[in-house]
């Protein structure tokens, strides 16, 4: 004889499975938004890190420039008279300290904004 016919599941457990379904479709989009606003947060940071580290150089090659200025400068004063020495000194001391809180204040930024980031 046929087997008998497999019985139809009632209405409570269409229902049951209908919401199980739901919950793991809800669950599954909640795991996908998640692992999108972590990949754009560690993006996010990536970019501000390349930024942090090209002010940084810019920094850096600022300062390399000012100490050759300084050198130049210093070889420039040999014909020059005390009083125009002095001046082109002080002159050179302004700006390499100009140049020095530039690339300070840029380092604390960076690290204000690294630290922001951890």
């Amino acid at each position: 004889p046929p087997p008998p016919p497999a019985q139809l599941p009632t209405r409570a457990e269409l229902g049951a499975m209908r919401e199980a379904e739901r919950q793991r479709h809800e669950e599954a989009a909640k795991a996908a938004r998640e692992a999108a606003a972590r990949e754009a947060e560690e993006k996010e940071r990536r970019a501000t890190l390349v930024k942090l580290e090209a002010a940084a150089a810019r920094a850096a090659e600022a300062l390399k420039a000012a100490e050759a200025a300084k050198q130049a400068e210093m070889g420039e004063l040999a014909g020059l008279s005390k009083e125009e020495k002095r001046a082109r000194i002080r002159q050179t001391i302004e700006k390499e300290q100009r140049l020095r809180r530039e690339a300070n204040e840029a380092a604390s930024a960076a690290e204000a904004e690294a630290k922001r980031l951890e």
